[in-house]
């Protein structure tokens, strides 16, 4: 009587594995290709489409900024680039109030300040030609940082690096609204 004798899962499992590294080699081109052309496919079909540059509201892309400080020469740059040569609305921002405020929020138990909260707050409004197209809005932003007490140095450059950050922030934030509520 013959026996036959059964393969075992680790011989099959074996065997696969060293026909997928022979194979390989060969396949590895085609796959890659069909994977892209399937991602590109499924994308596509998804509704996912790149937009582009979008056109900024007349009103923006010619808005002068009346103020001084680093928010207004910073959207002054941003609105340069915005607009692109377009010829001024006669519409103007005006930065009435930009300003920043700390105050302590955690002491240790010595007594020393070591958690501090920095805020920013600008007030404006634009007109065009005389008449309020936006009458005066606040727009606040609050960040807090932890200094150990001892390395004062340290605490004021990180207040300087946060602050650079907010008023990169709020203009980015402040362009939004604007260009949101001119249209």
């Amino acid at each position: 009587m013959p026996r036959f004798k059964a393969k075992s899962k680790h011989a099959e499992s074996l065997h696969f594995f060293q026909l997928s590294q022979w194979c390989e080699p060969i396949m590895r081109p085609q796959w890659a290709l069909l994977s892209v052309f399937i991602s590109l496919f499924l994308l596509q079909g998804c509704g996912f489409h790149l937009k582009g540059q979008q056109a900024v509201s007349p009103l923006l892309a010619g808005l002068q900024v009346e103020g001084y400080g680093r928010l207004a020469s910073l959207i002054r740059s941003q609105i340069a680039e915005l607009s692109g040569g377009q010829k001024a609305s006669g519409a103007k921002l005006y930065i009435e109030l930009e300003g920043f405020d700390s105050h302590v929020l955690t002491v240790d138990g010595r007594g020393k300040a070591i958690e501090y909260e920095l805020r920013y707050r600008i007030k404006f409004r634009v007109d065009q030609m005389e008449k309020a197209l936006l009458v005066s809005q606040t727009l606040e932003m609050d960040r807090s940082y932890y200094s150990s007490g001892e390395d004062e140095l340290g605490r004021l450059s990180e207040a300087d690096i946060l602050k650079q950050d907010m008023v990169r922030m709020m203009s980015d934030r402040l362009l939004r609204q604007l260009e949101v509520q001119l249209r």
